[in-house]
C-alpha cells in the first residue's frame, strides 16, 4: 500500500444524530474512495443505527476496506456481523499490572507490609474490570497503606446478578463521596454534557467561575484554581483528559459512561440539573425549582415551547445543538 488514509469519525452519539447527518459526515470524508480504510464506530446501541445510514453510506469496492464496530449489546453485535469478538476482562496478573502502575507508577510487586489478603480482595472485586480497578486505584493513592482494609470495607459490594456492574457503581460511588465537596460539585456539573461529548477543558473551568464553584485563594488567580480542580478530579480517574495530538496539552475531556450515570443519578435526587433532550424524550420537568437546565438538540424544533414551565430558580442555561452555529451557556 503506497499511502494510507486514516480517517477519525467522531460519531459521539450516533442514536443521537439523523440519518442524513450520519450518511453526509460518512460520504463527505469520501473514505469509500481511497484504495483501503478502516472505519471504527464507537458504542452502537441499535442495529437500526447501522441498517439505515452507515452501511448504506459505504461501498463495495473490493479493496480491502475495514469496519470496526463496538457495542454493548451482543443482540446489536450478532445482527450487524458474523464476526463478533467479546471483550474479556483483565487477567489477574493483568489487573495487578494495571493496579501497580496507577498507585506506585511502576509495575512492582505488592508491598510487603500490606496483609497479603488485602490486594487480592481489591483486584477480586474488581473483577478484571479496567474502570473498576483504575478507579479503586486512584482512590487509594496518598491513603496509609494500613487504612486500605478499611475502605475496602466500606464499599459495602453488593451481590446482585451482575457483579461487574454493581461492584464498578460502588467502587465510583465511594469515590465520589471520598472527594471534598468543592470537586463533588464541579463534578456533578458535567452531568450537563451529553453522553460521549467532548468538553474543552478551559470553557468548563470558566463556568465553573461563573458558578461561583471555585474557591479564592489570597495570591492565586480563580482560573488556575480551576485548573488545579480539573487535574484532581483527572488524578482521581473520575475525568478522562483528552490530550492535543500537536502539542500533547489537555485540551478537553469527557467521561465514562458510568461515572455519567452516577453523577446525573446524584443530580436529578439534589435538583442540581434538569436536561431538555427531545430526540431521546425528555421535557422539562414540571417544576418551578430547578436551578441549572441544559438542551440537547439536533434540529431545532420549537414544538416543545408548550412544555416549558415558569422557572425563577434558574441559575444558568446551556445549549449544546447542531442546530445552533455554536454553543452557548448563559449563567
Amino acid at each position: 500500500m503506497s499511502r494510507r488514509h486514516i480517517y477519525l469519525l467522531s460519531l459521539h452519539s450516533v442514536r443521537t444524530l439523523k440519518v442524513h447527518v450520519k450518511i453526509k459526515i460518512i460520504c463527505g470524508s469520501r473514505v469509500t474512495m481511497v484504495d483501503k480504510y478502516i472505519i471504527v464506530i464507537d458504542d452502537i446501541w441499535e442495529n437500526k443505527s447501522w441498517d439505515e445510514t452507515i452501511e448504506l453510506a459505504l461501498v463495495e469496492n473490493n479493496c480491502g476496506g475495514r469496519i470496526i464496530i463496538t457495542t454493548r449489546n451482543s443482540q446489536v453485535a450478532t445482527e450487524i456481523s458474523d464476526e463478533v469478538y467479546k471483550m474479556q476482562p483483565l487477567s489477574y496478573e493483568n489487573s495487578k499490572r494495571l493496579f501497580c502502575t496507577r498507585i506506585f507508577g511502576d509495575e512492582v510487586k505488592f508491598p510487603d507490609n500490606l496483609p497479603d489478603d488485602v490486594p487480592n480482595k481489591i483486584l477480586q472485586k474488581c473483577d478484571g474490570i479496567p474502570l473498576a480497578i483504575i478507579t479503586m486505584a486512584s482512590l487509594l493513592v496518598g491513603k496509609p497503606r494500613e487504612k486500605w482494609s478499611d475502605v475496602f470495607t466500606s464499599i459495602g459490594f453488593g451481590h446482585k446478578a451482575n457483579k461487574q456492574v454493581e461492584s464498578t457503581s460502588k467502587i465510583l460511588s465511594y469515590s465520589y463521596y471520598d472527594m471534598p465537596y468543592y470537586l463533588r460539585t464541579c463534578l456533578l456539573y458535567l452531568s450537563l454534557f451529553p453522553e460521549d461529548y467532548y468538553i474543552q477543558k478551559d470553557s468548563l473551568i470558566w463556568m465553573w467561575i461563573a458558578e461561583g464553584f471555585i474557591q479564592g485563594k489570597q495570591g492565586i488567580r480563580l482560573f488556575e484554581i480551576g485548573e488545579q480542580y480539573f487535574s484532581d478530579l483527572v488524578n482521581r480517574s473520575m475525568v478522562q483528559a483528552i490530550e492535543s495530538q500537536s502539542d500533547s496539552t489537555v485540551q478537553s475531556c469527557h467521561l465514562h459512561d458510568m461515572v455519567l450515570d452516577l453523577i446525573r443519578s446524584i443530580s436529578y435526587e439534589e435538583n442540581f440539573v434538569n436536561i431538555l433532550d427531545n430526540d431521546e424524550g425528555t421535557l422539562f420537568p414540571q417544576s418551578s425549582g430547578a436551578r441549572r437546565l441544559a438542551l440537547h438538540k439536533n434540529t431545532m424544533d420549537h414544538s416543545a415551547h408548550g412544555n416549558m414551565v415558569d422557572m425563577p430558580q434558574v441559575r444558568s442555561f446551556i445549549a449544546i445543538s447542531s442546530a445552533f452555529a455554536t454553543n452557548f451557556c448563559v449563567s
